[in-house]
């Protein structure tokens, strides 16, 4: 839906003429027919007036739809498909800890096949991975895209 047909709309449920409202907005009358007709697209500042003449948000004017719209309870199918993610993506994505819990392992046994002098040098050298800033944890969400509980972010 246009701009126009939601200014319209607003009007007609405020009981207001195309008259009432240009007066409240402070424009002309052939300049709320003409966005309503789809004519011209009114400016930031006066989309701004004519939402509050109103009583409605820019948004509404606009029709845009909040991006925290989401269904606490979407089921990982219905992501996928709001997304336009191919089916069974999340599912088989592997969860952040698991992931984690894994490289632990292999560094574990890389570890067991070193000598003691090679032990106190891997170690080093990790620690000194943990200066460089692309290496940082900061936390699993920013790495992963996602929570501790490897479930997407609601």
């Amino acid at each position: 839906m246009v701009i126009g047909q939601r200014i319209r709309i607003a009007r007609k449920n405020q009981g207001l003429t195309q008259k009432e409202l240009a007066a409240r907005a402070g424009t002309a009358t052939g300049t709320i027919q003409q966005y309503e007709l789809g004519k011209r697209q009114p400016r930031a500042d006066q989309l701004r007036a004519i939402a509050s003449a109103l009583g409605v948000t820019v948004d509404y004017l606009l029709d845009v739809k909040p991006a925290c719209a989401v269904d606490p309870n979407e089921t990982e199918a219905e992501w996928e498909k709001r997304l336009g993610l191919p089916e069974g993506t999340i599912s088989k994505a592997p969860r952040a800890e698991d992931v984690e819990a894994q490289n632990k392992a292999d560094m574990l046994e890389a570890m067991d096949k070193l000598n003691i002098p090679g032990q106190q040098e891997a170690v080093k050298r990790v620690q000194e991975m943990t200066d460089i800033e692309r290496y940082k944890r900061r936390s699993l969400s920013d790495i992963w895209g996602f929570g501790k509980d490897g479930k997407p972010p609601k």
